[in-house]
């Protein structure tokens, strides 16, 4: 029960207080005003949604905090466009609840008291989100793999059903997702 309302405040204010990043474009010449996907960019975060191949590459980056148990926490936040005002966003998190994060394969489904794992997908929607690490069982449990994590970059992959829920309402259903399959990301530590 911890676990559950532990994911459940985490995630809430992941998706409610979302801090605006700057604009992190990594190549010469490169336009702010251009809104079209850096394919240029050495950073990236990109998946498939429900089998369409998608592209976050704007205000990408690795966040690190610390959670003030010992542990840190390292979010990966990736943007769809450069528009202020799309909201389409993916923010994913892995709470390391007593040590820094670190290299490895993260999952959902293990019974720890190491980690916890959260996701949240903005459509660009103030009404609805989708959420992944908040329903047991899920048709592909969220797991993040990190591969690479040095002082200033943070590369690996990741997958998982992401479900639906009225941000003004109760629970989300249990019926309603998006699955995120073959994602991977190189993000800047900011």
């Amino acid at each position: 029960m911890k676990k559950l309302l532990l994911i459940l405040v985490v995630s809430a204010l992941l998706f409610s207080c979302q801090k605006k990043l700057d604009y992190f474009f990594t190549t010469a010449g490169s336009n702010p005003g251009n809104v079209q996907n850096n394919e240029m960019s050495t950073y990236y975060l990109r998946f498939k949604m429900d089998g369409t191949t998608r592209s976050f590459n704007f205000s990408n980056a690795a966040l690190i905090s610390d959670l003030g148990t010992g542990g840190k926490n390292i979010t990966f936040v990736g943007k769809a466009d450069a528009l202020s005002t799309n909201l389409e966003g993916l923010h994913m998190s892995v709470y390391f609840l007593k040590n820094p994060p670190a290299v490895g394969t993260f999952k959902e489904t293990d019974n720890t008291t190491e980690y916890v794992l959260t996701g949240d997908y903005n459509p660009n929607s103030s009404l609805i989100g989708y959420f992944a690490g908040l329903h047991q069982p899920s048709v592909l449990p969220l797991t993040i793999t990190i591969s690479k994590l040095d002082n200033s970059t943070v590369k690996g992959s990741f997958s998982g059903a992401f479900y639906k829920k009225d941000l003004h309402s109760g629970p989300g259903t249990t019926t309603e997702y998006i699955l995120f399959t073959d994602g991977e990301f190189n993000l800047p530590i900011k």
